[in-house]
């Protein structure tokens, strides 16, 4: 499937950029000089069309500047399609993958990286952190990873808390060499379906206001604020919470 889908891409690519280059080329004269033949003006003899008159425009800019833009355009236009594909490509590879005790230390590099990156890491992320099946597990909560090509690149966790019998969506972190690519919205949404499949009526999350990213994400999705709550987190000054089911 990889491989057609590529095909199709390149086909696609090629005939989108033979198409830009036509237009271009005919916008600016380009084809009138080059002489492709009776094709190129298949349009000229139809009533009410105008053409736009790049008389003037050739004859002052020469030829070489056209071809050195249309050069330049063309490399950035590849890069474009590269990114998009190579993108596509990874978000397809990726694959959720329920917990495992070996992906410990994984879970404790991913979510240790942005957490020092932003803020102090507290007691209660190194307690969670080097024991989750204690922390997270055993008291009914899910971990969940992401994985391309056999690699963690990212995790989030949904957590019970006995003493106000909330679960809580934390622990969500991204490798940063795959982040903005939708892995954090694909873990959350995996994690939100795992909550309702499980009959969890009610999810919440504590974050900062500085995370303006992941604030957006979660509003985004659907998550509402909550008034007037006592922070789990030394780091937490936003609380949300999501409705899953009646």
């Amino acid at each position: 499937m990889k491989t057609i889908s590529r095909i199709a891409t390149t086909v696609v690519g090629i005939v989108i950029l033979l198409i830009a280059f036509y237009i271009m080329a005919n916008r600016l004269g380009l084809i009138d000089e080059l002489d492709f033949g009776a094709g190129a003006y298949f349009y000229a003899d139809i009533p009410n069309v105008e053409r736009f008159d790049t008389s003037t425009y050739v004859t002052i800019v020469p030829r070489w500047v056209h071809i050195v833009l249309f050069l330049v355009w063309g490399f950035l236009m590849y890069k474009l399609w590269c990114f998009v594909e190579k993108r596509g490509n990874k978000m397809n590879e990726i694959i959720i993958e329920d917990w495992n005790p070996k992906f410990q230390p994984d879970f404790e590099r991913l979510n240790r990286q942005w957490i020092e990156k932003y803020f102090v890491v507290e007691q209660h992320d190194i307690d969670v952190l080097t024991n989750p099946q204690q922390h997270i597990i055993d008291l009914g909560g899910h971990i969940l990873v992401a994985k391309i090509n056999n690699e963690v690149v990212g995790c989030v966790a949904l957590m019970f808390r006995p003493a106000d019998g909330e679960y809580e969506l934390t622990k969500l972190a991204v490798s940063p060499n795959c982040q903005n690519q939708g892995l954090g919205k694909k873990l959350i949404n995996s994690i939100i379906n795992y909550a309702r499949n499980k009959g969890i009526s009610r999810i919440v999350l504590e974050t900062n206001s500085s995370l303006h990213a992941a604030n957006h994400l979660y509003q985004t999705m659907g998550f509402s604020k909550v008034q007037g709550f006592v922070p789990s987190y030394n780091r937490a000054d936003l609380k949300y919470e999501m409705e899953l089911c009646s």
